[in-house]
């Protein structure tokens, strides 16, 4: 029954992540376009001047929470970038799905590295009314950020964020863990199971987990990005333990008295009745001392004064 409670804990927390994903790019996406309808910054665009793009992208960051933003062109140059605001050399956004899905529905959204770090990226237009330019901003994916996204599950569930690189080879990107248990757990053949069901993993040191995964989809070419959540079940089980041992304790003590108190009342009762039986043998070899009273037990004293009588 633990075990069932804790399978239905990490379905709900998987949606509860894929939740608040797509909550906090919504929160990107809508204060980015309120700075692409700004009219100042369309202007800014339009004359291409570097240094109030620049500025305005910077106030953006910091009223929208991010980490990063760029100007991108029609023609995919980055016009300005907060990450690296005195570049010299052109530079160029290499991610033209990201482009067309913002241009078809007004936004997009997606996780891909940037400079070495995985990010939850965003991209608006910036109208007037056609699309001049390109808004990005972007969340680095860190486990500052993990351990958020994880403050919202309850407890004792572990959150890891896993990126494959074109070479297909898959390595942590953040996660709530700390760093001696970051061993890579999971293969490209289990992702497809862990997404569609949970499964138990047992680990090297020989404590089981429940494991349940979703993969993010991904408008960056050559890369995707996989949520893992991770439930220990020695964890799980460690207070029942503790109950466990406490309730054996309390057996073994409960029992302890029980025969204790066993062997005081069987001396007590055993005893009256072996000097009756001594006096039964003392009669048959002719003496006829009377026995003693045993005024703590009734019915042997009873039996005493009976033998008395019949002495």
């Amino acid at each position: 029954q633990i075990e069932n409670q804790i399978k239905q804990q990490l379905s709900y927390s998987r949606a509860l992540v894929l939740e608040s994903v797509n909550n906090k790019s919504d929160e990107l996406a809508e204060g980015t376009k309120l700075l692409a309808t700004d009219f100042g910054f369309r202007s800014a665009v339009a004359t291409g001047d570097k240094a109030t793009i620049l500025s305005a992208l910077k106030n953006l960051t910091q009223r929208i929470d991010a980490d990063h933003a760029m100007l991108i062109s029609l023609e995919n140059e980055i016009i300005a970038d907060t990450s690296d605001p005195d570049f010299s050399q052109t530079k160029y956004f290499d991610n033209q799905n990201l482009i067309d899905t913002a241009d078809e529905y007004d936004m997009a959204s997606t996780f891909m590295t940037l400079n070495g770090e995985l990010a939850e990226f965003v991209v608006v237009p910036v109208l007037a009314p056609i699309p001049i330019a390109w808004i990005g901003v972007s969340v680095t994916l860190n486990d500052e950020k993990a351990l958020e996204y994880s403050s919202l599950l309850p407890d004792g569930l572990d959150l890891s964020f896993y990126t494959q690189s074109s070479d297909q080879e898959w390595s942590f990107s953040a996660s709530t863990l700390p760093d001696e248990e970051r061993i890579l757990m999971i293969t490209p053949a289990m992702l497809g199971g862990l997404e569609n069901e949970i499964q138990e993993l047992q680990r090297e040191d020989g404590g089981n987990l429940l494991l349940l995964g979703t993969n993010f989809p991904s408008i960056a070419p050559q890369q995707k990005t996989f949520a893992l959540l991770q439930y220990s079940l020695d964890v799980a089980f460690k207070p029942y333990k503790s109950m466990i041992i406490g309730l054996s304790i309390l057996a073994a003590i409960s029992l302890s008295v029980l025969i204790f108190g066993s062997i005081i009342i069987a001396r007590g009762v055993t005893r009256p009745m072996r000097l009756l039986a001594d006096a039964a043998s003392r009669i048959s070899v002719g003496d006829y001392t009377p026995v003693q009273h045993f005024k703590e037990h009734l019915e042997v004293d009873q039996l005493a004064t009976s033998f008395n009588q019949m002495i």
